[in-house]
């Protein structure tokens, strides 16, 4: 699967996760996802779509949130940002600008609680969006 079917994939499943399950009708995301990827990027390309599935299967609650930033050119990113203003992380976003990176915040206050790269195991992503979770359950 290329990079720009993997996106597609990921903004599909994001938005049935968002309007369809139904551990999300009766409240709001704990936490945001961004996933910053580009068609250039290598990691994207190589791990994109196994990152994807990961992060689907760790999103089964539909707790998350999930914004993919695409970063592949100047009308991408525009609209990308568009997206980041909707979820209230247009600024915060503005200092993570590496590619292949799933960047997770605190849905409530904007905080980051986590980053992984798309290159780490399932089992790190996992880790990485469970101590997301935990972190924006336990906030002050």
């Amino acid at each position: 699967m290329n990079a720009s079917r993997w996106t597609h994939v990921l903004v599909v499943l994001g938005l049935m996760y968002s309007f369809a399950s139904p551990a999300r009708a009766d409240s709001k995301p704990t936490v945001i996802a961004v996933i910053n990827r580009a068609e250039w990027c290598s990691v994207c390309k190589t791990h994109g779509e196994r990152a994807g599935k990961a992060i689907m299967a760790a999103n089964a609650d539909g707790a998350l949130q999930l914004v993919v930033n695409d970063m592949t050119s100047d009308a991408t990113t525009k609209q990308s940002a568009v997206a980041l203003k909707a979820v209230g992380l247009d600024r915060a976003m503005a200092l993570y600008t590496a590619t292949g990176v799933l960047y997770l915040f605190d849905a409530a206050t904007k905080r980051p609680l986590a980053q992984v790269t798309v290159a780490n195991t399932d089992q790190e992503i996992k880790m990485a969006i469970d101590l997301a979770r935990k972190a924006a359950a336990h906030r002050p």
